[in-house]
């Protein structure tokens, strides 16, 4: 789904955006909230996922592609070389 927004940062500023931050009457920071949830749970909600098998080195290349903050998270480059995607 795609939807024209209003930028938060610039309100004279239209944005496009995609996915559920789209949706009007979406509480944002309700939805920012069980992202947060998820990511601290995430080794949790991974090896207990029916159907689902990550070992740790999948589970530590996720955790570093999920870092809230950017300037932690692992760059594109690096995660290609990260030993989980090795063959």
């Amino acid at each position: 789904m795609k939807s024209r927004v209003v930028s938060v940062a610039d309100p004279g500023v239209e944005i496009m955006t995609t996915g559920i931050f789209s949706v009007s009457g979406r509480d944002k920071s309700k939805i920012r909230d069980r992202q947060l949830k998820a990511i601290e749970e995430l080794e949790f909600l991974l090896t207990n996922a029916m159907g689902f098998q990550i070992d740790a080195q999948g589970l530590d290349l996720m955790k570093q592609m999920l870092k809230v903050d950017g300037t932690q998270r692992i760059s594109p480059p690096d995660a290609l070389k990260h030993p989980f995607l090795k063959l």
